[in-house]
């Protein structure tokens, strides 16, 4: 009897050890073992796997600084890992800000994104799109999910409510500010897709949708006519990315 209460006692300290021990697994060295892509750099890891911080995340040249996390152990014992992010500064118009809430099923590969706010700067998006000519914009493109739930094992967009917005929209002309007004787009799943869809009422009338495909690259398809009450070297400037159509239209494919 007294074997076996000992072998219990010893038992339940062998357990309580691996838990502690996984509880205060350090962050570093579980990301610095893992089979990162080639473009990826992590500077500054601290914390554990289950609350922790990284300093700069910089993937593909596009950085992102200060990503905090807090995953729920109890969420594992259910098969799933809830995860809240926060990164980057909202006050920060010149760098990415990020807060979700993210979930992923580790049987089904299921990713969920729940209440999930992405704030991106306009000159760095418009860095990474091929256009006949530069652009140097400024203002903050904003992407507000309500749900998104993604499969990753079939690349398939499986339901996504959202909206998002180009607020204070400007290009620099030759030294001067024009003001472009304000862009609204509604996010949702379009054939197992995520979809951005653009609403025309805005000064380039632009009516855009782009895709984001299951080999991870957008498809851009779009058409706009600028407002007579923007400059000329703004209609000058519309002339490069083709010709007018029976309504003044031009059409972009990316």
């Amino acid at each position: 009897m007294f074997l076996a209460h000992k072998y219990k006692l010893i038992a339940a300290g062998i357990i309580l050890y691996i838990v502690l021990l996984i509880a205060n697994l350090p962050a570093a060295q579980v990301i610095h073992r893992l089979p990162l892509p080639a473009n990826l750099y992590l500077t500054g890891i601290s914390g554990t796997l289950w609350q922790g911080s990284v300093q700069t995340v910089i993937f593909q040249g596009i950085p992102l600084k200060n990503i905090n996390w807090d995953m729920r152990l109890l969420s594992l014992l259910l098969g799933d890992a809830s995860i809240d992010i926060q990164a980057g500064d909202k006050r920060d118009t010149d760098n990415i800000a990020l807060e979700a809430q993210v979930s992923l099923s580790l049987l089904s590969q299921q990713l969920t994104l729940q209440n999930s706010d992405l704030q991106l700067p306009a000159a760095l998006v418009m860095s990474q799109l091929r256009l006949p000519l530069p652009v140097q914009a400024s203002g903050r493109f904003t992407l507000a999910l309500q749900t998104l739930q993604f499969n990753i094992q079939e690349r398939q967009c499986q339901a996504a409510e959202g909206e998002g917005y180009w607020l204070n929209a400007t290009v620099v002309d030759r030294g001067n500010l024009i003001d472009f007004g304000q862009y609204h787009a509604t996010i949702g799943c379009v054939e197992q897709n995520l979809q951005f869809a653009v609403k025309p009422d805005n000064l380039l009338n632009l009516d855009a949708v782009a895709t984001l495909q299951n080999t991870g690259k957008f498809k851009v398809t779009a058409r706009f006519k600028p407002s007579p009450t923007l400059p000329n070297s703004v209609h000058n400037a519309a002339q490069m990315f083709g010709r007018k159509d029976s309504q003044g239209f031009i059409s972009v494919s990316m």
